[in-house]
């Protein structure tokens, strides 16, 4: 089985990188022995993993061949993964053109000439009237197309259209929550919202101080670092893998896989979600009372469910059984999904669909 993965970005963004491992994983455990191309932004930032890479933004000349020739000779792969996201939009002319010239090309290709293509769990919009048309259009000819949030589903509204959690939640590497002991000092991840920081995110700040930070992402224009410095942190985190023994953090994070990371690793998390997928996800792990939208939220509400979480067992132990609760139902959508592309790939070797006849 060959395998295309197409629209990744960058493993400096933790978020995406986490995307792009988990759709390998599905792909994985859908077809064992799958030969796998992955498309990426900054594909020398998946050095490590175990596919071959192609620039989807070639910056020489070379890589402009190459990544051509993969889109003109898509039909050689049995299938077309596109990894989840948030990456089919445009508030602004400039993030349509951005959009346009980096993803554009690899959706237009996968409608009208893949041989099958499944879309994993987007967000899609907002729109203008004219992009937004024609990016339904695309998706229209997809096989299927997952989205992660409730608006997402209205907004594209057809039958091939699937509302499923993110990759991050139905991934078999989020564990059973065992409710342990936390760390007294809080931490505070945040990235630059509309060219800066937001006031409530500074006065939040300050009512936490002392808090510890992380920057979820540090490349281009997802930069998260200046923007951590300004609100002045003890001291920058890493992600850790969980030892299954010490103490956990209460955290307060503005990026959703930041969020989805640090729960995965057992942390006590509550979310301010700059974007729909943060709700989505929230609801989809049972902890709707935890998201909060960063524009427009109530600063002291947030500090204290962030201090309940810090000195109070039976909060926590409410936090695990609310996530557990939901585990079930994730694994059915995993299984789900992986069936899918399995029946995607099984109708392909059968008999192969002509261009445009979806």
């Amino acid at each position: 089985m060959k395998v295309l993965i197409s629209h990744g970005y960058s493993a400096k963004n933790l978020g995406d990188g986490l995307l792009v491992e988990e759709t390998i994983n599905l792909a994985r455990a859908a077809w064992h022995s799958a030969d796998i191309t992955l498309l990426a932004s900054d594909p020398n930032s998946f050095a490590g993993v175990d596919v071959r890479t192609v620039s989807s933004k070639p910056g020489a000349f070379t890589e402009l061949i190459e990544y051509v020739r993969i889109l003109s000779s898509i039909r050689r792969y049995d299938v077309v993964l596109a990894v989840g996201g948030g990456y089919l939009r445009s508030r602004s002319l400039n993030e349509l053109l951005k959009m346009a010239l980096v993803h554009g090309p690899q959706l237009v290709v996968t409608a009208f000439f893949a041989r099958s293509s499944v879309y994993m769990p987007q967000s899609v919009g907002p729109f203008q009237k004219v992009p937004g048309f024609i990016v339904r259009s695309m998706l229209r000819r997809m096989n299927a197309v997952y989205v992660r949030d409730d608006r997402s589903r209205a907004y594209l509204g057809n039958q091939e259209c699937h509302r499923s959690p993110d990759l991050a939640i139905l991934s078999g590497e989020f564990p059973d929550r065992i409710t342990r002991s936390v760390e007294s000092v809080p931490v505070l991840s945040v990235r630059s919202l509309r060219g800066g920081t937001n006031s409530d995110l500074i006065d939040l700040a300050e009512k936490l101080r002392p808090f510890d930070s992380l920057v979820q992402s540090a490349v281009g224009g997802n930069n998260d670092t200046r923007a951590t410095l300004a609100i002045d942190p003890r001291t920058i985190i890493d992600h850790v893998e969980d030892d299954g023994d010490s103490p956990r953090r209460v955290i307060i994070a503005v990026r959703l896989h930041a969020a989805l990371m640090a729960i995965r690793q057992g942390h006590y998390v509550i979310h301010l979600a700059y974007e729909r997928k943060g709700f989505g996800a929230f609801s989809d792990l049972g902890l709707d009372s935890y998201v909060h939208n960063v524009y427009d939220f109530d600063v002291d509400k947030v500090t204290l469910q962030c201090l309940e979480l810090i000195s109070s067992r039976r909060a926590r132990e409410d936090y695990d059984r609310k996530v557990n609760a939901k585990k079930p139902d994730r694994a059915v959508q995993a299984q789900a999904l992986v069936r899918q592309l399995r029946s995607v790939g099984s109708t392909n070797e059968v008999s192969l669909p002509q261009p445009g006849s979806r």
